[in-house]
């Protein structure tokens, strides 16, 4: 995908400091409200076998391993895989796009990072292979509306072009992968995740 080496370098420059800027403050609260929906959804328990698809900093991975889950976690960018690493994440530079580990898993989750794919139908398709029999995909994205939009401005004040989701749009991709969307939650008036049963 040819936006990948921009997207890569945009989130190897805000690795660092990732882990602090969205642990605190606006931010904080805000990725905190997304997170009560995502784990809503996604129903960890110990023992579980996770996909942390575009796992960042790994911070929801971490969250999971404290919960006694296994975790294998990917990532774009290099650096956001090294402090995934550092906070004792088995984490991985990997292109949604190309996802290919050779293995299922009881639940997948991918957190805001289909708006940054070139082409998020398939990244949609690769993550629903990684998903085993009677798993589920757990996804968060920013959805169109006014809030949305502000989403995507301030993105694109950074040169990142950033897509905004229908239900709709999603649900199809999911059903194309033989998945069933089962559950909507939507934590903020940007966002919304999405369950989808295998």
């Amino acid at each position: 995908m040819r936006e990948a080496p921009q997207i890569q370098r945009y989130f190897d420059e805000r690795a660092r400091g990732y882990r602090a800027q969205f642990s605190s403050g606006l931010l904080g609260r805000l990725r905190h409200a997304e997170r009560l929906a995502l784990f809503t959804a996604l129903e960890p328990e110990s023992g579980d076998r996770i996909l942390d698809a575009a796992a960042g900093v790994g911070l929801d991975a971490r969250r999971l391993l404290d919960l006694g889950c296994s975790v294998r976690a990917v990532d774009l960018s290099p650096e956001m895989v090294k402090q995934a690493q550092r906070a004792g994440v088995d984490a991985e530079v990997g292109d949604l796009h190309e996802l290919d580990l050779g293995e299922t898993f009881e639940k997948v989750l991918s957190a805001g990072a289909l708006e940054f794919c070139g082409d998020p139908a398939r990244a949609v398709e690769r993550l629903c292979r990684h998903v085993a029999p009677g798993g589920r995909l757990v996804l968060l994205f920013p959805t169109q509306s006014p809030v949305g939009k502000l989403y995507a401005l301030y993105h694109r004040a950074f040169g990142v072009r950033v897509r905004l989701f229908a239900l709709e749009e999603l649900s199809r991709w999911v059903e194309r992968g033989g998945l069933t969307p089962t559950e909507l939650l939507h934590p903020l008036p940007f966002s919304a995740v999405l369950r989808a049963d295998r």
